[in-house]
């Protein structure tokens, strides 16, 4: 038997892998459709202010500043991790 530290630091990974396991796909899943549904919303109420080609240039900024998001932070953590 370990001594009591190391049976609670066991203990705590355990249930930090259990809540991982268990509740990051919920979790991201419910955030995915919350975005799904608010865009749309929001989309909406800029179509109704606007016109299609106006929201669509809304959409299309959006997803310049995702990419370039991807570009400069994701793609670089995902780079340092291979070395």
């Amino acid at each position: 038997m370990g001594s009591l530290p190391h049976r609670l630091k066991d203990d705590l990974e355990r249930m930090k892998r259990w809540w991982h396991q268990r509740y990051s796909p919920l979790i991201s899943s419910w955030l995915s459709h919350l975005g799904v549904g608010l865009g749309a919303m929001i989309m909406r109420m800029v179509l109704s202010a606007t016109n299609y080609r106006t929201m669509f240039l809304c959409l299309s900024f959006i997803g310049l500043i995702n990419l370039s998001y991807f570009t400069l932070f994701v793609r670089e953590k995902s780079a340092i991790r291979r070395d």
